[in-house]
């Protein structure tokens, strides 16, 4: 994985060369064979245990918090905002992973996303089951101002704070959503 790291190959089996090259590029195969390598690549994985890890949005948690911040120091969004569903595409197996037989990508993870001009600034995990839908939606608008799940995914997304100033970021009769 190393080598992989340094020395930039346009395919995986690139690394092992042909069978009379034993020059310092291909020193993978000195070691270990393409074969033995993909094996271990698809069973083997070095990560924290699934039980450190609640839902699989919490895997990349850190990564999305950080994009966050990114998209709200470099893009300033202009008048027209707009929130919607997407499914984004996997295949693989997850709890979260939904169906939608009728969306353009029907199977993958649902995602409502705060948009502008095709930019996106803002998203919501969806986890599908009893008692679930918005990851991390605030309550006080479903308990206490009384919207549905839906209607406080909205909300939420359109009454974000600086996470240092605590300024709320799409202030009131600036937008269009």
């Amino acid at each position: 994985m190393l080598h992989t790291g340094l020395v930039v190959k346009p395919r995986l089996e690139c690394y092992w060369g042909s069978l009379e090259d034993y020059s310092v590029e291909y020193i993978v195969k000195r070691y270990i064979s393409k074969n033995r390598y993909e094996q271990l690549d698809r069973y083997i994985r070095l990560s924290p245990s699934r039980s450190a890890y609640k839902a699989t949005f919490n895997r990349i948690d850190a990564l999305s918090k950080h994009l966050r911040l990114l998209y709200r120091k470099y893009y300033s969004p202009g008048a027209h905002l707009a929130v919607n569903e997407t499914i984004e595409r996997f295949i693989g197996r997850a709890p979260e992973i939904i169906n939608i037989p009728t969306k353009p990508i029907p199977e993958g993870f649902k995602i409502w996303v705060l948009a502008n001009q095709g930019y996106v600034l803002d998203w919501m995990w969806y986890v599908k089951g009893d008692n679930k839908g918005p990851v991390d939606l605030d309550t006080v608008f479903t308990k206490e101002e009384g919207f549905t799940k839906t209607q406080a995914v909205v909300l939420n997304l359109l009454t974000q704070q600086d996470s240092q100033t605590n300024a709320v970021l799409y202030p009131p009769g600036k937008h269009i959503i």
